[in-house]
């Protein structure tokens, strides 16, 4: 009853504003909220608030004048439409989200913004001409005023009720608060030179309504529905505010014609954006279910592949008390096999932990300058083609993790020799300052295109060699090495030209 009474509220309190701008005829405006606040309302709480939309849209018409015949036509007509707008998006639109996250939801609204208010807007006009409320001539514009101000309220109203009463949605991290804040004030700022005019601009005149498009891009991306929504009622607001008083693109000698093409601007605008944020939120959707798949799918072979391992060794050193070289030999090959798909999981672990900000670091001071030795050695010892030079010398201790900048010096080292399989060195030059180390990791290969190198430290991408063909690899090691770095406080970059080499710096603070 309580909720009932609240539909009711809202219901009369927007419609008495509505009916209050040029209403054609008395009765039909282009402006009109309760069409959006009843579809809202009536899809999250159920059909049974029904009684809401009527007997708001019954009182708000008898305080508008109308016979009680007239008024009961058109409550009941508007509560159809409500009705029969929840009846499309819960039957015909397979699991209709409220956030509006998919590209079939924004669809699924805007088909009831066209279609459930065609009933609302028939019902209506046609209790009007029955009433002789209105003339036979003026059914016209009249249906066409009553048609357009529901979907503009499916289009503006439903959606921010929606997508904001959605569990989490006021919650936005700390670290995106003064980018919201800058964008409200971009946002708000943009519409009143486009609505208003600034600088002595008649916008009359000199329509700048493109103004607002990049803002409105920059905010699908960034925060989605949520700000698109938000960001469409701010602007629906300002808009209707200033054409009512004669000003921006839209303002015309008839106050219905100003009203008529703002309204059609502003429903296209909103369902151009929030098919682009429902775009955004479908690919950060697949690119989590993709990363939640790699993170399960590593953990889930860690296991086997750690059972595999132990089975190995232990067979390994039974068969050397027997003296069977070949199959010791054999097994030593299964046991590289199973140390590289080691790393692999282990890789892809930490490529999913990098996209979720929780790539775990265990820091400590030590000695880099040792630890950089026992790397070169060891990819020395595997590398029979390359002979690993190592320059320079760190006399101080760094504050960090040695097992994960171990990691960042030996994807590095891997690649160079990897890389340049023509060449028969590698140079690994380290230097400082009083503030930092400096390590560098130059190899004599294949070198990476320029266009390339942009590239280069996204997750999955793989450099082409000479004849196009991608090198082998799953394209995630400098993708790890570059976050692992910038956690510690330094840079990762490179610097190469096609077919002379490449040469792969990271600096670390000290402290």
């Amino acid at each position: 009853m309580r909720k009932i009474l609240v539909l009711f509220l809202l219901y009369v309190t927007t419609a008495i504003f509505g009916l209050n701008i040029e209403a054609v005829g008395g009765f039909a405006t282009l402006v009109w909220p309760p069409a959006g606040i009843s579809l809202a309302f009536l899809l999250l709480f159920g059909y049974q608030l029904w009684p809401g939309v009527w007997m708001g849209a019954f009182f708000a018409n008898v305080l508008r004048g109308a016979p009680e015949s007239v008024a009961f036509g058109v409550a009941t007509g508007n509560t159809l439409e409500a009705v029969l707008g929840v009846f499309i998006l819960t039957h015909f639109i397979k699991g209709f989200n409220y956030s509006l996250s998919r590209l079939s939801d924004v669809l699924g609204l805007l088909l009831v913004a066209t279609v459930s208010t065609l009933v609302g807007a028939s019902v209506g006009v046609s209790s009007l001409l029955l009433g002789g409320i209105i003339s036979f001539s003026s059914s016209a514009q009249t249906f066409l005023a009553w048609w357009v101000g529901d979907a503009l309220g499916d289009l503006i109203i439903a959606p921010l009720i929606l997508v904001w009463s959605v569990p989490g949605a006021f919650r936005i991290p700390k670290s995106r608060l003064l980018e919201a804040i800058l964008s409200i004030q971009l946002l708000f700022i943009s519409g009143v030179v486009v609505f208003n005019g600034a600088f002595g601009l008649d916008t009359r005149n000199l329509p700048f309504t493109y103004l607002i498009y990049p803002v409105l891009v920059f905010i699908a991306i960034r925060f989605g529905q949520r700000g698109i929504v938000a960001s469409m009622f701010i602007l629906i607001i300002i808009a209707i505010w200033n054409t009512l008083e004669g000003y921006g693109p839209f303002a015309k000698e008839s106050i219905f014609v100003s009203l008529l093409l703002l309204q059609f601007f502003m429903g296209v605008a909103s369902v151009t954006f929030m098919i682009l944020a429902s775009f955004v939120s479908e690919r950060k959707d697949i690119e989590a279910r993709k990363d939640e798949f790699v993170s399960i799918a590593s953990h889930e072979l860690k296991t086997p592949i750690t059972s595999m391992k132990i089975f190995t060794q232990t067979l390994k050193r039974w068969l050397t008390l027997t003296d069977d070289k070949k199959s010791v030999r054999l097994l030593t090959r299964i046991d590289d096999k199973l140390n590289l798909l080691t790393k692999i999981v282990n890789d892809l672990l930490d490529v999913s932990r990098v996209r979720v900000g929780t790539l775990p670091l265990h820091k400590k001071v030590f000695d880099y300058d040792s630890m950089i030795k026992e790397a070169v050695e060891d990819i020395q010892m595997v590398s029979k083609n390359h002979n690993i030079i190592l320059r320079g010398r760190i006399k101080r201790k760094i504050l960090g993790d040695p097992d994960r900048l171990n990691q960042v010096l030996v994807n590095l080292l891997t690649n160079a020799v990897k890389y340049s399989p023509s060449s028969d060195r590698v140079i690994v030059r380290t230097f400082s300052d009083e503030e930092k180390l400096t390590v560098g990791v130059q190899d004599f290969g294949i070198g990476i295109a320029e266009d390339e190198q942009k590239y280069l430290f996204t997750p999955f991408y793989r450099i082409k060699g000479a004849r196009g063909e991608r090198f082998f690899g799953l394209g995630i090691g400098l993708n790890i090495a570059k976050e692992l770095v910038r956690q510690h406080g330094g840079k990762l970059w490179v610097e190469s030209k096609k077919g002379k080499g490449s040469t792969f710096y990271f600096t670390l603070p000290f402290r």
